[in-house]
């Protein structure tokens, strides 16, 4: 008889940030997942941790540690959960936790109290929808910096674990000198930090209280120095106007946005570790995308760096066709938005280039980086 197979996704070193579907064949002592590689991950049920998710709890995540760091398996589909729940073998079945009750019939104050409070949240609800943005707004401002740096060293450790970090060699130097170029032109709370991670993809994130993840398939591709250092000025505002901290508030959901706007300090714990694994997936508004490349060319500007690169990057990303880069699905580079930033680069003044070979840079990447 075959083994059962469900879908479900993975968290763990290599994968993307928003995670990589996998299909889960559930064996008598261990799961298997199955990538999209084609590679193939055996873990023991004897490994896992079990514990709920989901804004609504209604996902199981299984925890493991892994050669390379901590792993998570979502499972979320109501057919994979019934899947799992239904086939699972015995030394997974304990972790799982007992099974459902049965349902009971309830007497009928209780389902005529019950209703009435369906009723209740229903208005509430209709409320706190037509009041998102300024509920949402109002608990960001009751974020201390502290607590960002909090949520941004917690995004590092899901996204950037040490052993996938460069450090020391050239290419994790540049960045750090582009990124505290740009760094010395704001005043702001935050001190920023550079984490250049061994990643094909052609991305880069910021996480709150000035934490800045770059990919190395995002230096792979640009072309120049300038370009990098565009796309550097254009996350740097993301955490000076603080939509990077506005999505995860957002992220945590409707219990967490309340409390703070009224003025509750309360926990973050683990609903906003849950929030920073998924910060790769959180898309910004047209809004702040506008505002971000417009501040960030202000910022190239104060640094004496030519801002045409950060138009030259997002276009020819743009050009590419096909399945967009990473960094085009969270960050939508149309053409008009290319135009908009030549046309607010167009005063700015002549200056010299960044005096980087960057392709002797580029060819430092395929070198093993020093930790």
């Amino acid at each position: 008889m075959p083994a059962p197979i469900l879908e479900a996704q993975c968290y763990a070193a290599g994968s993307p940030p928003q995670g990589e579907p996998v299909r889960v064949e559930i064996r008598s002592r261990e799961f298997v997942l199955h990538r999209q590689d084609g590679r193939e991950l055996e873990v023991p049920y004897s490994s896992v941790r079990v514990r709920g998710g989901g804004w609504r709890g209604d996902a199981l995540l299984l925890d493991w540690q892994g050669e390379d760091g901590a792993c998570s398996l979502s499972v979320h589909r109501p057919e994979a959960l019934s899947t799992l729940r239904a086939q699972a073998p015995e030394a997974l079945r304990v972790r799982l936790g007992s099974e459902r009750r049965a349902p009971r019939r309830l007497p009928l104050p209780v389902v005529v109290g019950g209703l009435a409070f369906l009723v209740l949240a229903a208005l509430a609800i209709t409320l706190l929808v037509t009041q998102t943005g300024r509920l949402v707004d109002a608990a960001v401002r009751r974020i201390p910096p502290q607590w960002e740096a909090q949520l941004g060293q917690m995004t590092v450790a899901a996204l950037a674990p040490p052993a996938k970090r460069r450090t020391g060699d050239e290419p994790a130097r540049v960045l750090d000198e582009i990124g505290a170029r740009l760094a010395a032109q704001v005043e702001s709370p935050y001190t920023f930090h550079w984490y250049l991670v061994d990643d094909a993809q052609v991305n880069a994130l910021a996480a709150p209280g000035g934490h800045v993840v770059v990919f190395t398939g995002l230096l792979r591709e640009a072309a120049s120095a300038e370009e990098v250092a565009g796309v550097l000025a254009h996350e740097m505002q993301h955490v000076l106007l603080r939509h990077s901290l506005r999505g995860v508030v957002q992220t945590l959901g409707w219990r967490a946005i309340v409390g703070l706007a009224l003025g509750g300090g309360g926990e973050l714990g683990g609903a906003a570790a849950s929030a920073v694994e998924h910060l790769g997936a959180l898309g910004f508004s047209r809004r702040q995308e506008a505002e971000a490349d417009a501040e960030g060319v202000r910022l190239l500007e104060r640094a004496r760096i030519d801002p045409v690169g950060m138009a030259a990057f997002f276009e020819r990303l743009a050009a590419k066709g096909g399945e967009p880069p990473a960094l085009l699905s969270t960050h939508p580079a149309s053409g008009a938005r290319a135009v908009r930033i030549r046309e607010l680069a167009a005063d700015s003044p002549e200056v010299a280039p960044l005096g980087y070979d960057w392709q002797r840079i580029r060819a430092a990447l395929e070198n093993p980086g020093r930790n």
